[in-house]
């Protein structure tokens, strides 16, 4: 028996040997050749073997990793009598375990629910068995650290102890019955002396930089009892007597070198004179060759050679990736490589997976991603997730629909295009009438109606509304039917198995296996191979997993929540098969554990700083200071971090020179969010070695290149279009200076094919967009809006903050979507309402608000709060404790109110004569119409919220008071911009009809808005209870306009009798001279009627240009307000600055003289 090391450097021909010489013995000898390789290297090597082979059948020779070797010995030797289990039971197993002992848990107890947490103690498990680490190991090692003196002595051990109590269960819980992959190299190493097919075979090893004791272990049997065994190692020469330094480029390889020559010397094997490849076989430069040999050579050896070698800068990643792209297509088109010749190394496969995908795509590239995939966001595991968090947090909004937008709730039957619209319409519903928790699963069916509020309550229930009921309770009844069963029959369950059972059964009970297989058709279809191999993999992981779960802990009993968390645990553990689509097609790896052959070009992508060489952090489970507590005790694990930096530099090596003609190094400059990148050191590593090499920079921009590189942006009809809409783009806007021949060429072969121009057309579209809505013109618009313009003061208010707005809401009738919660509009809609019952029956009884107490405020406010509460946004306030607290103190406001509004009627006249007053054709006051042309008219109509009235000797006056639930002030500006138009059209219309009435005409007297609130004051050193009321008082100020006639103004305030009198009801002073001061907010009796002339100016001037179609998005902007803030269409219209046509309409700031001198100026011009 003979041992044998094959050594040389990366590229030397050690694998090439190999082969040849099995090649040249199966000839000669029949003994079996075994080639041990890693897992991702098998199908690779079978292939080289097999393209050796005369005949293209491997005899006595096959391609094992050690893992598959190890089935095959046992499968010869019966040596299998114990269920496999995969990394969901595994998962599984260690959940419970961890539930099952969480009391004698320090540490691991308060992790145990952050996510990756079972993934890392799985892994550190599948770590101590490869390394041959028992629980008697950690137990010794706890012991011996009672001896320590650290400061961090404590949380080690505890660390330690955690792991070797869930170390020790696992491995009793597995113990006779079950086996996971790194169990199969222990039964291996027992069945070895059993098999005929090992004994006195000849072994070749290849492919490894180091191997875990475990696997150490294997060879040395196999030493025991095959014929030869022969190790190809990574290494420059034989390290017998030291090793190198640890910071050596080789002194990862050399501990290999040594410990599988003692474990020779130990099996007594004959240890024959290495076999040293000597000379680079893979490089084909002389760059490449350079490279390879002077790679860690100190100091540096720099050459001039650079053929074959590039390095590429980008702006961005994706940039770096279209640059690559386009890279591979000139290699494929121009220089004879194949798809199969090209790989790409990366190690931060999340930050580039998806661009690869797309980009790649795009271009046309075949591509195979060796990564994979987890199967937690297939629509199976999320309609299961979701179902798990429906029963444990009670129908949660986001969980029910969750499950709904799967698709798999609906029948098999069904036409998805409907399911979306009617799940469309279901869940506005559920959003507007707030149904969660426990109203999912009352046994009453849903009711419908269109009211929100007060408006249209007492209305019968239409056909329409009858209809949309059937609809929500169809939809409600697929989901809450068999949760509902499921979760009956989770109760029913006695053990795991029986929750499997009911799990499966729901599962069925949606006919979900079907639904996979249609999905699985439907992928092949379209030529999805992988979306359908997708969706079979998915049907064969569930079931696996309720295998697993029912073999492992089918007898056990657990709560739900426990039984629910082990599952998603296991769903988390499922990954997705991966399996190339072709052999012709760039392969994606990652660069440390590929071990992919015949490499004609790499390239090396995403080389920043921090990525290469790789920024180390220690696991976060055992942790570099537990490992290197167990190293000092002679306990072999895995490297530290700190150990891991050492082997970087050899990992980067091999990386580095795995292509035989071209190297391309990358990295972009920003990160994805606008972050600079820095180059990783190994591009200054580079540019020493090769002083003349040159980097090139890839903007992705096609206006700083020149035309021939222009061409390269061209590889298929897509990037074709895609690039020249762009081109044209840039010359429309002059940014482009340079010749635009070759895309006017190109513009004009593709709008000569047909299939393609179509395309071309509609993409270019995208050039000349400007978001400009075009008129509606007149005709269309008199066919939208009738030849009788109908609408409230606020439309028209609307119109002017924003035409689009306007279209929107009026014109296309878009509605606000209804949202369950009682939000600042109801607020003010319930003060309102609230005020209003209290103002009409003071009137029907005879009262006045001066007349009421603060207790009959008091009573008034909670019984009209109690009454109309209900009525508001489906009973809302009534829903929870919350609500219940915001109804108190919505009594204590109105009370409040109800107490100000008395104290300041009883300062003056003015009583409330009408409420709520409609206005319009056949109601109590007459329609507000103005003529727009001879056939055309407006007409307003709405509702004034109160009339006040008071009586002097020199007549009648009127003023509106509007309450607001928010401080508001009337601006003249906004008045002359047509934005605040409604009060002083209110008090026109009042005025108008005042005989209608009080049976005489009356005056105006102004417009008055009534903050309704309960005000916190600063009392400051006041201790005396009327003051504090004072200031109380002065809080309530209403603020709008008066006319400037101190009759009318006495009647509101008998304090602005006297001259120099102040109010503290309406914004009124008098100075001592009788005159107004500066910050009285009135208009004298001649302005007054000029500023009503204006506004029905502003209407008719709005009439028109509504009839003539203008929908314009032309938001306004008064310094830093702008409609656009609050605005529901903002979706709709798109206005975005950025995009021509697309401008706000600035309105200069105006003070309140200047605007009422423009009104009066406007007026006298159309005069």
């Amino acid at each position: 028996m003979a041992f044998q090391f094959i050594l040389g450097r990366t590229g030397s021909g050690k694998t090439h040997a190999i082969i040849n010489e099995m090649t040249e013995r199966m000839k000669s000898e029949h003994r079996n050749m075994i080639l041990i390789v890693p897992d991702q290297m098998t199908f690779q090597m079978e292939y080289e073997l097999v393209k050796k082979q005369e005949n293209k059948a491997l005899l006595n020779s096959q391609v094992f990793s050690f893992t598959r070797l190890a089935w095959k010995v046992l499968q010869e030797t019966g040596g299998i009598s114990r269920i496999h289990i995969g990394e969901i039971g595994i998962s599984m197993i260690l959940r419970k375990i961890i539930e099952e002992r969480k009391e004698d848990l320090k540490i691991f107890h308060h992790v145990a629910d952050q996510q990756g947490f079972y993934k890392e103690l799985s892994s550190l498990i599948a770590e101590f068995k490869g390394f041959q680490v028992s629980s008697e190991d950690l137990v010794s090692a706890i012991g011996k650290m009672e001896n320590e003196s650290s400061n961090d002595k404590t949380f080690i051990q505890q660390k330690i102890n955690d792991v070797q109590i869930v170390y020790e269960a696992f491995s009793n819980y597995m113990k006779d019955k079950y086996l996971d992959s790194e169990d199969y190299l222990n039964l291996l190493i027992q069945e070895i002396p059993k098999s005929n097919y090992v004994k006195d075979s000849i072994i070749y090893i290849d492919g490894y930089y180091d191997l875990a004791p475990q696997e150490r272990s294997v060879v040395e049997t196999l030493m025991n009892y095959c014929h030869d065994v022969k190790f190809a190692l990574t290494i420059d020469r034989p390290y017998d007597d030291t090793l190198p330094n640890e910071l050596d480029l080789f002194h990862k390889p050399a501990i290999l070198y040594q410990q599988m020559k003692q474990s020779a010397l130990s099996s007594h094997q004959t240890i024959e004179a290495p076999v040293i490849c000597h000379h680079n076989q893979r490089s084909k430069t002389k760059a490449l060759l350079h490279l390879e040999e002077h790679f860690d050579s100190r100091p540096i050896k720099a050459s001039f050679e650079t053929e074959g070698i590039e390095i590429i800068s980008a702006t961005n990643r994706r940039a770096e990736v279209q640059a690559i792209a386009r890279d591979i297509i000139k290699k494929v088109r121009d220089e004879g490589y194949r798809y199969k010749d090209i790989a790409i190394f990366l190690r931060n496969g999340e930050s580039y997976s998806h661009l690869l995908s797309t980009i790649f795509h795009t271009y046309q590239i075949p591509i195979f991603i060796e990564e994979k995939r987890s199967m937690i966001m297939h629509p199976l595991f999320t309609l299961l997730q979701s179902t798990f968090d429906i029963i444990q947090k009670n129908w949660r909004y986001e969980a029910v629909f969750n499950a709904y937008k799967t698709g798999l709730i609906y029948p098999y039957e069904s036409n998805s295009n409907k399911n979306r619209e009617r799940l469309d319409l279901f869940e506005n519903y559920c959003i507007a009438y707030g149904k969660q928790g426990k109203k999912w699963t009352i046994d009453e069916a849903w009711q419908y109606r269109k009211y929100r509020s007060t408006d249209g309550i007492n209305k019968g229930v239409t056909n329409e509304e009858l209809e949309f009921e059937q609809l929500i309770n169809e939809e409600r009844d697929l989901l809450v039917k068999p949760i509902l069963t499921f979760q009956s029959e989770l109760k029913k369950a006695s053990n795991v198995k029986e929750m499997c059972i009911a799990l499966f059964q729901y599962v069925e009970s949606l006919d979900i296996s079907r639904k996979l297989q249609r999905l699985k058709d439907e992928a092949e279809n379209r030529s999805n191979l992988i979306e359908s191999k997708d969706h079979e993999q998915v049907w064969k992981g569930f079931i696996q997993l309720l295998d697993e779960c029912v073999e492992l802990i089918g007898n056990e009993k657990l709560s739900r929540k426990t039984f629910f968390e082990i599952l998603q645990t296991g769903f988390i553990s499922l990954q997705f098969a991966n399996v190339p689509a072709s052999l012709d097609q760039v392969n994606i790896a990652n660069f440390d554990h590929s071990r992919l052959q015949h490499v004609k070009c790499a390239y090396l992508i995403g080389i920043n700083e921090g990525i290469i060489p790789r920024k180390v952090s220690e696991d976060g489970l055992l942790g570099d200071v537990a490992r290197e507590y167990l190293q000092s005790y002679g306990i072999e694990v895995a490297p530290t971090s700190k150990q891991q930096l050492f082997v970087e530099n050899f990992n980067i090596y091999v990386g580095m020179n795995r292509a035989s003609q071209k190297l391309i190094i990358t990295y972009p400059l920003t990160s994805d969010d606008g972050k600079v990148l820095a180059p990783s050191s190994i591009v200054q590593k580079m540019k020493s070695l090769f002083p003349t090499i040159r980097t090139r920079f890839e903007s992705g921009e096609l206006s700083f290149i020149s035309t021939e590189e222009q061409l390269s942006f061209v590889t298929n009809t897509e990037t074709a279009i895609s690039n020249l809409v762009s081109q044209i783009q840039s010359w429309s806007t002059n940014l482009i200076e340079k010749d635009m021949d070759l895309w006017w060429s190109l513009y004009n072969l593709l709008r000569s094919q047909d299939g393609v121009k179509e395309n071309l057309y509609k993409v270019l579209n995208s050039v000349i967009y400007s978001n400009v809505a075009p008129d509606l013109g007149e005709e269309l618009s008199t066919e939208l809006y009738g030849e009788e313009l109908k609408g409230s003061v606020s439309r028209i208010e609307l119109f002017h903050q924003c035409a689009y707005a306007h279209f929107a809401r009026y014109g296309l009738q878009l509605q606000d979507r209804e949202v369950y919660k009682f939000e600042a509009f109801d607020m003010g809609q319930l003060f309102h309402s609230a005020l209003t019952i209290i103002g009409e029956n003071l009137l029907k009884e005879g009262k006045s608000w001066s007349n009421l107490t603060n207790s009959e405020c008091d009573e008034l406010a909670a019984k009209v709060v109690d009454e109309i509460s209900p009525k508001f946004q489906r009973e809302i306030l009534l829903s929870s404790n919350r609500y219940l607290f915001l109804k108190r103190k919505m009594k204590d406001v109105i009370s409040k109110v109800s107490s100000i509004l008395s104290q300041q009627e009883g300062s003056g006249q003015f009583i409330p004569i009408a409420l709520e007053v409609p206005f319009g054709a056949g109601k109590q006051l007459n329609s507000y119409e103005l003529p727009i042309d001879q056939k055309k008219k407006m007409v307003l109509n709405g509702r004034i919220d109160r009339i006040d009235k008071a009586s002097s000797e020199k007549g009648d006056y009127l003023r509106i008071l509007d309450y607001k639930s928010t401080s508001k002030e009337l601006k003249l500006s906004d008045v002359y911009y047509g934005l605040a138009l409604q009060l002083l059209t209110y008090l026109d219309i009042a005025v108008a009809n005042s005989t209608n009435l009080l049976g005489r005409p009356a005056d105006p007297a102004g417009i008055l808005y009534f903050h309704v609130q309960n005000p916190i004051v600063d009392v400051g050193n006041k201790h005396d209870i009327e003051e504090i009321q004072t200031e109380i008082f002065k809080k309530f100020k209403m603020n709008g306009l008066l006319l400037a006639n101190r009759d009318s103004n006495v009647l509101m305030d008998e304090a602005l009798m006297e001259d120099g009198g102040s109010s503290n009801i309406v914004p009124v002073s008098i100075k001592k001279s009788g005159e107004y001061t500066a910050n009285s907010k009135t208009v004298n009796l001649e302005q007054y009627p000029m500023m009503t002339t204006y506004i029905k100016q502003k209407f008719t001037k709005a009439g028109e240009q509504i009839f003539k179609g203008y929908v314009e998005a032309n938001p306004y902007q008064q310094k830093d307000k702008i409609p656009c803030t609050y605005c529901s269409f903002q979706s709709v219209c798109q206005f975005d600055q950025n995009v021509k046509g697309n401008e706000y309409r600035v309105l200069p700031p105006l003070k309140d003289d200047d605007a009422l001198q423009k009104m009066i100026e406007a007026v006298r011009v159309d005069e």
